[in-house]
Formats: C-alpha cells, structure tokens, sequence
C-alpha cells in the first residue's frame, strides 16, 4: 500500500490505477503492474512505487518557492530601488520594504500576487519600461521569470528587511559586495609549472594568470635597461654614466633597492 496525498493526490494502491504526479511520465496504469505472465512480481511493484516516489518529490522540491534574497532582493536592489526608495520615491512608489511594495505608487500597486503577469512592476520590466532606458542595464528574462514566480508564491518578504542600494554591486557603482571592501584575507598563493620564476608569492598569482591566457613571462630585463627604467620614472632624466656602471658592477641581492631609496 502507497499513500499517495501530496499535492491533493487521492491516497492510491501500487498495482492499481494510479493518479500521477505531473513529470512522472506515462506509466501504465491497473492491474497490470506488477505482474508478468500472469504472476505477481513484487520487485517490479516496488520498482515501479519507488519511481513514482521520487518524481513525487522531484516535483515538489521544484515547486518550493523561490528565496527572497536571490529572486526579489537582488533585482528590486539593482535595478529598481535607485529610483524607487524612501528618501525620494519616484512616481511615490517606494521599493525598499514590502508595505511600500505592496501599497505601490502613483499608478497603483505594484504586485499582483492573485495574477503575477498582471503585476504592473513585472509588465514594466517585461517592457524593458524598467530601468528606463540608459538608467541601468536591463534584468535578464530570467530574473525577471523568477521574481514573478516569487510573486505568485505569495511575495514572502521578511518584516524587518530593509533594502538599500548600497548593498550590491551594479554596473553603475560598487556596494558593499565589491572586492575592495571585503574583509583582508589571506589567499592560498596557486601551484605553478614554472616555479624558479617566482621570487614570492605575489609572482605565482601573476604567472597564473598568464597560464590562463597561454602567456609567458617576458625575459628579465638586463640591469642597464632597468636603472634607466626605475630612473626615468622616480626623477624624470636618465642615469649618469656612473650611475649605470656602478649598478652594472654591484652583486648584491638589494642593490636595486638601493637605487630606489637613493633617487
């Protein structure tokens, strides 16, 4: 015996007629499951449940509700709340919290949850109406499917969720998401083919990122190109003829450095 009851199914029996979730495919139905020849198989019945069972769930996690933060959050916060907020709400529709949300603006309320297509801030959107034009780029049409979904799912919005514009990164400005202000950490440095070119590990995240472009490190500079280099740009003139020499001619390991503290 296999009761069915999800989703509103009627309780059924394995072997019998079967009400079928949707995705479970076509599956033949009576009393010939289960049975082969004319004998009862009960592996084959508890194949055949086990089956079912499964695209039952499969079903249902694909019809959980889509999150707040990955559906509404991040389209309202990067394409919307510039304009719509509570400091200077344009067409006195406010998006950051979900009474402003739910109350609209001038042209009525903004979400439909009864008719989500109906939803006046998803048929601007779909219209490519919202952002206006050369305001931001435009959501993508499957953000704009999963925010609809999140609608018709019935708008869950958590009540003390405030959203601000800060708080992400759009293609206009950084938020509080960019890389800059992430707390420091310290990256593990990558494995390298060529490890004899690296002096620290500031040179294994370059030469990696050379790898991933098929390029490789240019030779090393030779020391007479390399004062007149650091020279030019610390003081503007090239190095006097005993200033290379003398560089040329020192062996130790800092001696470079030593140029640059002296210019």
């Amino acid at each position: 015996m296999l009761t069915a009851g999800l989703m509103g199914r009627r309780a059924t029996r394995c072997g019998r007629s079967i009400e079928f979730l949707p995705g479970v495919g076509q599956v033949l139905a009576g009393r010939k499951h289960g049975r082969r020849n004319g004998a009862w198989h009960p592996q084959a019945t508890i194949a055949f449940c086990a089956g079912w069972l499964v695209a039952s769930l499969g079903h249902l996690q694909a019809a959980d509700p889509p999150d707040f933060e990955q559906a509404s959050a991040r389209l309202l916060i990067r394409y919307c709340i510039e304009c719509h907020n509570g400091s200077d709400p344009r067409g006195g529709l406010d998006l950051t919290h979900r009474e402003g949300a739910l109350a609209g603006g001038d042209s009525g309320p903004a979400l439909d949850a009864a008719d989500p297509a109906a939803s006046l801030l998803v048929e601007r959107l779909r219209a490519g109406e919202m952002p206006p034009e050369g305001k931001h780029a435009r959501p993508s049409p499957d953000e704009i499917e999963s925010f609809g979904r999140w609608i018709a799912a019935g708008a869950s919005w958590p009540a003390e969720r405030v959203l601000r514009a800060d708080e992400m990164t759009t293609d206009r400005r950084a938020g509080r998401d960019w890389w800059s202000l992430q707390p420091i950490a310290r990256p593990q440095p990558p494995a390298v083919d060529d490890e004899a070119w690296c002096r620290g590990a500031i040179d294994r995240f370059v030469l990696a990122r050379l790898g991933e472009h098929d390029l490789r490190p240019r030779a090393e500079t030779d020391r007479v190109a390399l004062i007149r280099r650091v020279t030019f740009d610390l003081i503007g003139l090239p190095p006097t003829p005993d200033e290379v020499a003398d560089f040329v001619a020192d062996p130790r390991c800092d001696a470079y450095e030593r140029v640059v503290d002296r210019l």
